[in-house]
C-alpha cells in the first residue's frame, strides 16, 4: 500500500497533499492559498494514497488542483511574519528601587 501525507493550513483550513515528509520538514511553510506560514509537520497525517480522488478514473469529483500541491518552503529561518505583522516593541520598563 502507498502511503501519502497530508497537513492542514491552520489559518484557512486548505488541506494539502505533500510528495514526502521532508516537505514538511522544511519548516516554515506557505499556504499559497491565505499566504500564512505555519508548521506543516504540526498536523501532519499519513494516508493511503487511495484516498485521493486522481487516483479513481470513475470519480465525478475533482479536487481543486492548487490544494494537490505542497505548500511553499520558506526560504527563511526567521520569523515568517512580515515586518508590519510584527508585534509591536514594548520599551524596557524601569523596576521600581
Amino acid at each position: 500500500m502507498i502511503m501519502a501525507y497530508v497537513t492542514r493550513c491552520p489559518y484557512c483550513g486548505t488541506v494539502w497533499l505533500l510528495p514526502n515528509k521532508e516537505t514538511a520538514e522544511a519548516c516554515p511553510v506557505k499556504c499559497s492559498k491565505c499566504q500564512k506560514c505555519f508548521d506543516a509537520t504540526r498536523d501532519l497525517l499519513c494516508v493511503p494514497d487511495a484516498l485521493f480522488p486522481q487516483n479513481h478514473t470513475d470519480s465525478q469529483e475533482t479536487v481543486p488542483q492548487e490544494s494537490l500541491s505542497a505548500p511553499e518552503p520558506e526560504k527563511t529561518t526567521s520569523s515568517c511574519l512580515s515586518p508590519t505583522e510584527q508585534p509591536p516593541i514594548q520599551a524596557p520598563v524601569r523596576a521600581p528601587v
